[in-house]
Formats: C-alpha cells, structure tokens, sequence
C-alpha cells in the first residue's frame, strides 16, 4: 500500500504523520466578471486574464503528543509543497490556519493544516536547453507540452546587439557584455544583480502550448540558455 506524505520546504511528513486521505489539488478558477445588462437574458462575462490561489487542505495524525511541537515548527509561512500523489512537481504554497490538534485517542492526534497555493504546479527538476547561437539558421523550435503557457527565463552569452524573436514578438537587445538574462515572469532583464532593463525592449510573450519558434540575429550571441519554468493548470 502506497504511503501518503507531503514535502514542505524539505520537511517529508513520511516519517513522523500519518496521511490517511491525500486529495488531488483542484484546477484553479478562472478570474471573471459576471455583468448582467438590464433587457438582457442572462449575463455577460470578462475575463481578467488570471487565476484564483487555491485552498487546499491536508490532515495530518500524530502518533505522539511530542509531534505537536514539530507540526508547528514545520507549517508555518511560505515553501514549496510537493505531494506525493504528483511528486514530481510543486507548488508554491503558504500556511494560512492557525492551527489546532484535537485528540484522536489516548496517543494520538489529529490536526488540519491549510494550505493557500498559486495556481500554477511547476516541475521539481527543471531542465535547461543550451542552443549553440553560433549555427548557421539561427532558430530553434521550443516545444512546450504542458497544459498551459510558460513564462522561461532566457539568458544569452556574447557581446554586442541581438534582436530575439519569439514567436511573432521581437525582443532586442543592446550592449551585451558577456551575458544577460531575460525573466519573462519577472519582465525583468539582468546580469547578476545588475539591472539591465535600460538594454532591452520589447514585449516579453508566454510561451503558448505547442512550438514557438525563436529566432535572432547578432553575430556576437554564442550561447543562449533557456528555462522553460514550465507549468502546470
């Protein structure tokens, strides 16, 4: 029989709690404004664009009055929460309850921990692409077979001026001077903790589900890196 656990920043409950029931996490909702129009049937919707946090909770059974102690040391604030029943991603999650145990028995106790995540699971070992920039078609075709859009983080090697287009969306690039690295959840350009946004313009895309070509140009870029950063609904 499988044992259920929970991993949250490092902490693996396998060894101290119990999980008796381990719930699948929900697909996030959707951001929408319902507008009813007087003479209308019905309503009219808008999309924000977004999705909601999730709530999601877990039970945890104590097999001492000792663990107590060690439940409130280990939820509290902010981490990484990866579940056993899709260990091989995480969410970013935070403990939102205050919480309390109640006997279960003579030993044991039980107590409930809540859990507020983003929407989006990401992977646990993320992989990097490394494209030799110096080939002759300067392209390449990213694929992305997840559920959803990604927002990776790319960074180029070399010196110079390069323009980077991704998909239909052109990025470019002035005065790199060894590297500089593109964050596309962050829109933000850096080099270390250098801020290089003064260097780049353009609109930073998601990546949509499928291939995206990216392309560029500038005999200066030798290497680009990209993390894909991608998710999941």
């Amino acid at each position: 029989m499988r044992k259920n656990y929970i991993i949250f920043n490092n902490f693996n409950t396998m060894d101290y709690f119990l999980i008796e029931d381990l719930q699948e996490v929900p697909t996030a909702e959707e951001k929408v404004d319902f507008i009813e129009i007087d003479g209308r049937d019905g309503y009219l919707t808008q999309s924000q664009d977004a999705l909601k946090p999730i709530d999601y909770e877990v039970q945890l059974n104590l097999y001492s009055k000792d663990d107590i102690q060690k439940v409130k040391n280990t939820f509290r604030g902010s981490g990484k929460l990866i579940l056993s029943n899709d260990k091989n991603k995480f969410y970013n999650a935070r403990v939102v309850n205050t919480i309390t145990f109640k006997r279960a028995s003579f030993q044991y106790y039980t107590c409930v921990v809540c859990f507020k995540l983003q929407p989006y699971a990401y992977e646990v070992q993320s992989k990097t692409i490394t494209i030799d920039a110096t080939q002759t078609t300067k392209q390449y075709t990213f694929k992305n077979s997840t559920n959803t859009t990604c927002e990776p983080t790319i960074t180029l090697e070399g010196t110079g001026n390069c323009i980077l287009t991704i998909g239909t969306k052109q990025i470019n690039i002035t005065d790199i001077q060894n590297s500089i690295t593109l964050n596309f959840a962050m829109q933000e350009a850096y080099k270390g903790t250098a801020n290089m946004n003064t260097h780049v313009s353009g609109e930073f895309p998601k990546l949509k589900v499928g291939n995206t070509t990216i392309k560029w140009n500038g005999s200066g870029v030798t290497k680009i890196i990209i993390n894909p950063n991608y998710r999941w609904q």
